[in-house]
């Protein structure tokens, strides 16, 4: 799942002047006492301009020193607000998501106002990131409930809510709020424009949630071939469920959510095949038997294996087209990797074997036929 609950909302306008002329440009991973040093006699405006430099740079460490000074130091300063914010925004790109947070609970505002709630989503986000769930849903709610706001933010606030309850595994709760979101988005798409990120991330964690119910129901080592078809029979319906939550999810096109979904359902294809092939034998066949019967599952559950390649290539093909490099890719790619090389080793087996058919004269007990 991801650990990020969304796209951050673009930063604080800042100024590309002033540090150019600077003598020395500190990267990432020079000491920080270095800059404390090279900043000390900065003024205001000098800080601010070194820090937007460095910012538009990609030189996070730099910027985030550059407006943490000015915000402390020059505290009445007309750019101290910029700067702290920014100074927020630059802790953020570097993972440092509890400095972030102490940068930006001072700019926040409770109830905020109805055409500023971008502090709030990067307060709720770092706190995700911590783990806070409970405090970032306390911050969220009530901005899902305002009538006052736009759809979207009200579906944005719900969807991250939820996502936080998925993750201190509040299944039930995070699924009636995520329908709420979808459910609001649908009543709104007729009178206003909304854009597809929330909703299709809304829909993604549905699917989300029924990906851990899937993943949760395991087939038990039993020699009751019945209570294993009814195992198999539920965990195949959970699959089902799931999947289709992220097809509707590919169907409201955003990209990024499209690509993740992708991705799932070939999981879960690979993870129904990983889990029917780890399964033990049944205790009642002989040496023989048991190899027959590992060779006939094998030949049944390649389905699975071709349906995964099959997904991740579409995925992987999408994401080109749209040009998302997200983790999920990478995810996709290994993925695809070892689903390809388990087809060629399942062929290899079956030639090694000699299996093409189960042979006429072999038989192993009907209700031990994984096909049954």
């Amino acid at each position: 799942m991801i650990r990020r609950l969304a796209a951050l909302s673009s930063i604080a306008l800042l100024s590309a002047a002033g540090c150019a002329a600077s003598s020395t440009a500190l990267r990432p991973g020079d000491p920080a006492a270095a800059i404390q040093d090279e900043i000390e006699g900065f003024n205001e405006e000098e800080l601010f301009a070194c820090g937007a430099a460095a910012y538009q740079a990609d030189d996070f460490v730099r910027a985030a020193a550059c407006f943490s000074r000015l915000a402390d130091r020059f505290p009445k300063s007309r750019r101290a607000h910029d700067a702290q914010y920014n100074a927020g925004v630059s802790y953020e790109n570097l993972g440092a998501w509890q400095l972030a947070l102490d940068r930006y609970r001072p700019l926040l505002k409770v109830p905020p106002p109805s055409d500023d709630l971008d502090v709030l989503w990067r307060v709720a986000t770092c706190q995700y990131q911590l783990g806070e769930y409970d405090e970032a849903i306390a911050l969220l709610e009530p901005v899902a409930a305002r009538a006052d706001l736009p759809a979207i933010d009200r579906i944005h606030a719900r969807t991250h809510a939820a996502i936080c309850k998925v993750e201190k595994g509040e299944l039930s709760t995070a699924e009636r709020d995520l329908r709420q979101a979808l459910e609001l988005y649908r009543r709104s798409s007729d009178g206003e424009r909304i854009e597809s990120y929330f909703p299709s991330q809304a829909q993604f964690f549905l699917g989300e949630i029924y990906r851990l119910h899937f993943s949760d129901a395991h087939l038990d080592d039993t020699d009751d071939a019945e209570k294993v078809r009814d195992q198999l029979e539920y965990k195949a319906q959970l699959l089902l469920s799931a999947q289709g939550h992220y097809l509707r999810t590919m169907r409201l096109g955003n990209p990024h959510w499209t690509t993740a979904a992708g991705q799932r359902v070939g999981g879960l294809y690979e993870e129904l095949y990983d889990e029917m092939m780890e399964a033990p034998v049944p205790s009642n066949l002989d040496a023989d038997q048991a190899n027959l019967y590992r060779a006939m599952l094998r030949r049944k559950v390649r389905i699975l294996v071709q349906k995964a390649i099959s997904l991740y290539e579409r995925t992987l093909a999408a994401a080109e087209r749209s040009g998302v490099d997200t983790p999920f890719i990478a995810q996709t790619r290994e993925s695809l990797d070892r689903m390809k090389r388990v087809l060629l080793a399942d062929a290899a087996r079956d030639e090694e074997d000699g299996v093409e058919e189960p042979p006429a004269s072999a038989t192993i007990p009907a209700d031990a036929d994984p096909g049954a």
